[in-house]
This record gives structure tokens, sequence and C-alpha cells, in this order.
């Protein structure tokens, strides 16, 4: 996280090019793009997380380098992903603590 000092510099050299307006307008851009609207006040975070890490077999492995269907996984129905939690969370920003 970058301290005061960091921030005023940068704002003051954005000032002294007359590129603050086309900055934020760009950065303020991206959440919107993605469906997000954030409101004056709010931050938003951008957590990084460990995904979870498969355990295929070497058999299994193999099959997938050949571009075939492992044969057990055929029988198999696809596995419902869904949140832990869905307290506060807007599309695929989580929102408050």
């Amino acid at each position: 996280m970058p301290d005061a000092n960091t921030i005023w510099t940068l704002r003051e050299a954005l000032t002294g090019a007359k590129a603050v307006e086309s900055t934020f307008r760009h950065v303020d851009a991206m959440p919107k793009d993605a469906g997000y609207l954030a409101l004056p006040g709010q931050i938003i975070d951008a957590s990084i997380v460990a995904a979870p890490r498969q355990k295929l077999t070497d058999e299994e492995k193999a099959a997938l380098k050949d571009g075939k269907v492992p044969g057990d996984w055929k029988n198999k129905p696809p596995v419902k992903l869904t949140p832990t939690s869905t307290r506060g969370t807007v599309g695929n920003f989580v929102c408050g603590p």
C-alpha cells in the first residue's frame, strides 16, 4: 500500500502533466467495465487467493495429454462450484469484510 507521500507525488506529477482527469477516467472505467459500480468511500480489494490444486493420477494425466477423457470421468456428473459464503457478494466481487 503506498504511503501518503507517494500518492501526493503521483498526483502532483499528473497535475503538472495535465493528465489527472484522463488518467482517473481510465482507472474509473475498469471496475465499471467489469460490472461493478464503485461508490464514494469504497475500497475495492484485489486479493490474490490460491486456487484449489487438481490431484490427477498418472493415468489421468496421460489420457489428458493424449487429448482423451479419462475413463471414469465419463460417468461422473460435473462438479458444481458454489461459494462457501455468499455474504456481501456482488457478481464476482466481494463487498464488505
